[in-house]
């Protein structure tokens, strides 16, 4: 659960939700700086064209370029997340989905962040590509993997609505390995701060 403070202006406590895993909120922060950088370039655009009387209406046009590339961004960055969440579902029945959540949080590839290098230079290169366990990242998880929502996703999981979800998730699983039926989620950038480009 997130922690509890006391609001001063309030005088009651509120609930404040867990942080982003760094990464993820590195990521999305940088992802919205290019996006209003493209849109101040467009507004700049937009006024030194053929019409500089006429200003773009946000409300009537469809979407822009630079808003769908951060849109997808924000969506890989939220399903990067819950990687590795089939290994921990199972059906008691076609419509009955059971999450191991213990499991979850001891195995999710978002769990770990690449290690910091110190302030010697590591010159065993499986030391400088380890991964560590984020208390961030599993202060989030336990969160998430406790809500309403994320439950009605587990069930809704074979419905129509939730092909978006899966073409994302499709794209930033690992394929599986076809001699020992793994995966490797630590070979995919996604949640990471290499995810920049996406």
């Amino acid at each position: 659960a997130g922690s509890t403070e006391y609001d001063g202006r309030r005088g009651a406590r509120t609930k404040i939700p867990p942080a982003l895993p760094a990464s993820v909120s590195t990521s999305i922060s940088k992802a919205l700086f290019r996006l209003l950088r493209e849109d101040d370039e467009l507004e700049e655009l937009m006024k030194t064209s053929m019409f500089p009387g006429c200003r773009r209406s946000l409300r009537l046009e469809n979407e822009s370029m630079p808003e769908r590339k951060f849109r997808i961004h924000v969506a890989i960055q939220i399903c990067s997340l819950v990687r590795g969440y089939q290994d921990c579902l199972f059906f008691v029945s076609a419509s009955q989905p059971v999450f191991n959540r213990d499991r979850f949080l001891r195995q999710a590839p978002a769990l770990f962040e690449d290690k910091r290098p110190t302030a010697l230079i590591d010159i065993n290169y499986t030391d400088r590509m380890a991964k560590i366990l984020s208390p961030r990242s599993k202060r989030f998880l336990s969160v998430l993997v406790n809500t309403q929502h994320f439950h009605q996703l587990l069930e809704r999981l074979s419905e129509e609505e939730t092909s978006y979800f899966h073409e994302v998730m499709d794209t930033i699983e690992p394929e599986e390995d076809p001699t020992t039926g793994s995966k490797d989620y630590f070979s995919t950038s996604f949640g990471t701060a290499q995810c920049e480009a996406a």
